[in-house]
């Protein structure tokens, strides 16, 4: 049985291919590798979400978020909240914004962790490098979210 890094580290550099995607009243990620991972929303979007980083976005007025939970089987493994923006094309893990005493949202710089890009570019099906200005995007190795 796998221990929870190795499922971790098994999600890093996967992308929306690797998963089986399902719609339903909930959003369900399904790792196409090994059918026990799973990511699975807790809960409806909560809509307004009142921070200043997704004005970067064309279409950020209706951004929301929710809780999703990473599955092995039944057991949770890890919860972790995700920003929906950009009308929805765009969904990832809450970043961490590097300056955030700068005014404009557009001088703002940010960190992920490389499992939480990983979710990134899962949830936005393979368009994460193009929606997310990664030339003020830092991956770090560091495990935090």
């Amino acid at each position: 049985m796998p221990s929870i890094a190795d499922i971790k580290r098994d999600i890093i550099g996967t992308t929306g291919q690797d998963w089986e995607f399902f719609d339903g009243p909930t959003q369900v990620y399904t790792f196409k590798q090994d059918p026990h991972v799973r990511m699975e929303q807790d809960e409806e979007f909560d809509e307004g979400y009142p921070h200043s980083w997704t004005e970067i976005f064309p279409d950020h007025r209706n951004d929301a978020t929710s809780v999703f939970t990473l599955y092995y089987g039944t057991s949770p493994i890890d919860t972790f909240s995700v920003v929906w923006t950009d009308g929805g094309r765009f969904q990832l893990p809450n970043p961490r914004i590097q300056n955030p005493r700068e005014d404009d949202p557009d001088d703002y710089k940010f960190a992920l962790s490389r499992y939480q890009a990983s979710i990134g570019r899962v949830m936005s099906i393979d368009e994460f490098d193009d929606w997310f200005p990664l030339d003020r995007v830092e991956i770090l190795s560091a495990n935090f979210h």
